[in-house]
This record gives C-alpha cells, sequence and structure tokens, in this order.
C-alpha cells in the first residue's frame, strides 16, 4: 500500500502450503523488497506456534519476480536454524542482513548478512560467550541505518554482560563495531 495514496497493489503470491514470514523491508528507492518464508507441511519450520523461516529472497516490485533466492541452509549456530528479522540494505538491494533466533543468553552470533548474488553468508557481530554457556553480548532490535552503511542494534545489559553495552552499531562486514552510550557496569 501506498502510505500517501493508500492505494493497494499485489505484487507476489506464493503457492499452496507456502507463508510469508516477519518483516517485508523495502530499499530507498521503493523498487526491491525483502521477505522471508517457509513450508507449513514442515515440522521444522513451526516452533511456538511461529513459523519459522526457511528461505531468504528478493522481490522486484515493478515486475513481482522474485530475483534472488537463498535456502535455510545457512551458517550459524548448532541448532539456531530459525531466521528472522530479514532487512534489505536500503541502499544495495543485493545486500541482506538477517537474525539467528533463539533466547538472547543462549543465541550467540545473532547477526548475519548475506549476499542474495552469491548466497554468501557472514556473521558481523562476533559475541563473546561465558564459561558456562551463555552469551556475554546478548543482543537485539537490529536496524539498517537510513543509508545502509551501518547497522545498528542493542546490545543488552545482563549479569552475564562483559564489557559495553547499549546501543551499539557495526559495518556490514562486521568491522568498527561502535557504542553511542558507552556505558560500562
Amino acid at each position: 500500500m501506498d502510505w500517501n495514496t493508500k492505494k493497494k497493489r499485489h505484487y507476489a503470491t506464493l503457492p499452496d502450503g507456502i507463508v510469508w514470514g516477519e518483516n517485508i523491508v523495502a530499499t530507498n528507492d521503493g523498487k526491491t523488497v525483502s521477505v522471508q518464508w517457509g513450508q507449513t507441511s514442515d515440522p521444522r519450520d513451526f516452533s511456538n506456534g511461529k513459523m519459522r523461516a526457511r528461505v531468504l529472497a528478493t522481490l522486484d516490485v515493478e515486475t513481482g519476480e522474485f530475483y534472488a533466492e537463498r535456502s535455510h541452509e545457512f551458517e550459524g549456530p548448532p541448532g539456531m536454524d530459525n531466521l528472522g528479522h530479514p532487512m534489505i540494505n536500503p541502499d544495495n538491494k543485493d545486500l541482506m542482513m538477517f537474525c539467528h533466533e533463539g533466547a538472547n543468553t543462549e543465541q550467540h552470533d545473532r547477526i548475519w548478512m548475506c549476499d542474495m548474488t552469491t548466497g554468501k553468508t557472514w556473521n558481523v557481530f562476533r559475541q563473546a560467550v561465558n564459561a558456562d554457556g551463555t552469551t556475554a553480548e546478548p543482543s537485539t532490535h537490529e536496524v539498517w541505518q537510513g543509508n545502509g552503511e551501518k547497522i545498528a542494534f542493542i546490545k543488552s545489559k545482563s549479569a552475564q554482560t562483559l564489557g559495553e553495552y547499549g546501543i551499539c552499531r557495526v559495518n556490514p562486514d562486521g568491522s568498527d563495531r561502535e557504542y553511542f552510550t558507552n556505558s560500562m557496569h
């Protein structure tokens, strides 16, 4: 739907048995959106009543065609193949951020990037792990900066958190971690 005119348009339909996942995000020019989906027939696709995404894709808004699809075979923590928060880079239609979902204290290396043209994935925020296996750097609420140059997120404070916490940002290649709030405990 165009928020200004309230005019609605149908862009794409998935086959029967396939369901959309959360977060449909557009590039700044409005020509491309990022989407995710899973199969309702696959019991692995549901956890606690929620669909577990298995495919990341980009959709050309003008043609309704999916021009890049990447299956659920992504790198990531063992047992953490529940993809979430897919967000296309606002300025680069071939770069998508996504997250491996799980409890914040158990989820290590949550924030990932995918080059939609090659399928290459990489972790952008390698998180420290405590001796008991919990994460020392729980993170959540990821979002692209408006210009697509960096990813902002929250590094939460918990009893196990090491070092700085608060609002953080990082480059898409994982370099130059920076804290806005510069908090220490």
